[in-house]
């Protein structure tokens, strides 16, 4: 699923227009005719992006972006309005607001902005994720760093611990890789040569990954270890999909 999105309009040609749109390239899309039913499915659901007429009822003042962040911190909108003015304008500039559409407005626009803003979404929650897996893995560490200074302990060798957290933290860090060389790739055309320098390191990257990948089984007779062997897995399934998508002509 390229991603779940929250479309309020109480035009209901508009509604149907933007909605169709969507659906039609893979996005799951949930209906809202006012602002009133779009804070009800905002605080029962989760969304990867709100698409929002500005004139409608509910929505006085902006309240339904302003009341967004609240309802889902760090949910990305997107404006629609056949009555632009100046005092909406600006009033979008300080709210989290992705892109300001003006109706009527291109399907590839709709398109190009939601999955701008959608990657940026994906991007953000694997920042957050990092966060907090870097916590845990300190803890980790200072427990196995403790556990170290007793005598006499009788439990699983700390070395092998150690193994099994680091592992854990690869594989993850793997998908976390996918998810921002798949924001770079998307981001940026494929004409745009001042980026080369930039998107090459994700796609370095990757490959990295694939010459692991091949090490692993090349050892395995060697290191007899259900770890490794399930890490090689993971590895190759993150790889199987999306990954190839970004051999093009850099010789992956």
């Amino acid at each position: 699923m390229l991603g779940k999105i929250l479309v309020v309009d109480d035009d209901p040609d508009c509604l149907a227009m933007a909605v169709r749109v969507l659906r039609h390239v893979g996005y799951e899309c949930d209906e809202a005719k006012d602002a009133y039913a779009a804070v009800k499915m905002l605080s029962e659901r989760d969304y990867d992006l709100l698409v929002s007429d500005l004139e409608m009822p509910g929505n006085e003042d902006l309240r339904l972006i302003r009341q967004a962040p609240q309802l889902a911190a760090g949910l990305p909108v997107i404006l629609m309005t056949g009555y632009p003015t100046v005092e909406t304008a600006i009033q979008s500039i300080q709210l989290p607001v992705s892109a300001y559409l003006v109706k009527p407005f291109s399907s590839e626009k709709l398109l190009e902005e939601a999955q701008k803003a959608i990657q940026r979404r994906k991007a953000l929650k694997a920042i957050q994720v990092n966060h907090q897996r870097i916590a845990e893995w300190n803890l980790a560490l200072e427990q196995i760093e403790a556990s170290m200074k007793t005598s006499r302990q009788r439990e699983a060798p700390p070395w092998q611990t150690l193994l099994d957290l680091t592992l854990r933290n690869v594989t993850d860090a793997a998908t976390d890789l996918r998810v921002f060389a798949e924001c770079t790739a998307q981001q940026q055309g494929p004409n745009d040569k001042s980026a080369l320098t930039d998107s090459a390191r994700p796609l370095l990257l990757l490959n990295a990954l694939r010459e692991t990948i091949t090490v692993l089984e090349k050892t395995r007779s060697s290191f007899k270890s259900k770890d490794l062997g399930d890490l090689r897995r993971k590895l190759e399934s993150l790889l199987a999909g999306k990954g190839d998508s970004f051999r093009g002509d850099q010789g992956l």
